[in-house]
């Protein structure tokens, strides 16, 4: 069988990159500064506890001995790299929906805290995307319970009950923690609507937080639970 041909990614095999990553057939040639000062995984991966610029890396130091990440593809991480070099200073207003997802992802995975809770940030400010593919998106990349209650509210307060495919896309505990706590907001629903069943009147929005709260067990008073 042979060698498998490999190609120098286009934008992100820099001269004087010294960190080799390969994924798939592609191979980045990036700086380990970025990695190592970002995430405790890649220390540990790549320069162990001495601290940066000490002494050469582990692996991963030239084309032969790249670092193979599985189960990704070139794009998406090529996506994620360019947070680190992205030549607009600054300015990630061109990233969309689905970049800072890839972003998220990447940055869930190998612990960039920084870089998550730059893509969470983004996210928060873009309305184009449903409350139950948020939280989806949200759970699976371990976002802070801060960010998350916000939408699990929202979710309690909507009128019309979840559908069967939101159901399936939050999961079984999800959705379960969701429907106690739309039943304990509610009245009973009516024969003339029976998706639609109010509030009720008597609920503040201190009420209905400390509602929703209780119901997942989540402590208000703590400004930030799991962290970003």
């Amino acid at each position: 069988m042979g060698r498998v041909k490999l190609i120098p990614h286009p934008e992100y095999h820099i001269r004087g990159g010294d960190l080799y990553l390969r994924v798939d057939k592609t191979i980045f040639r990036i700086h380990s500064y970025f990695f190592v000062r970002e995430s405790q995984y890649w220390k540990d991966e790549l320069a162990g506890p001495v601290s940066p610029g000490d002494e050469q890396l582990k692996k991963g130091m030239d084309e032969q001995n790249a670092i193979i990440i599985e189960e990704e593809k070139p794009e998406d991480f090529a996506q994620f790299l360019w947070v680190f070099y992205n030549n607009s200073f600054g300015n990630f207003s061109k990233a969309t929906r689905e970049d800072w997802s890839v972003i998220l992802h990447f940055a869930a995975k190998w612990g960039f805290k920084e870089v998550k809770e730059l893509a969470v940030r983004h996210l928060e400010s873009m309305d184009d995307i449903g409350l139950v593919d948020r939280i989806q998106l949200y759970q699976a990349n371990k976002v802070a319970e801060k960010y998350l209650f916000t939408h699990y509210v929202k979710l309690a307060e909507r009128k019309e009950m979840l559908g069967l495919e939101e159901a399936r896309a939050l999961g079984m505990e999800t959705y379960v923690t969701i429907q106690q706590a739309r039943e304990r907001l509610r009245a009973q629903v009516t024969r003339d609507q029976p998706m639609i069943s109010p509030i009720r009147m008597e609920l503040k929005t201190k009420d209905i937080s400390d509602i929703v709260a209780s119901t997942f067990n989540i402590k208000l008073e703590d400004p930030q639970p799991n962290g970003a």
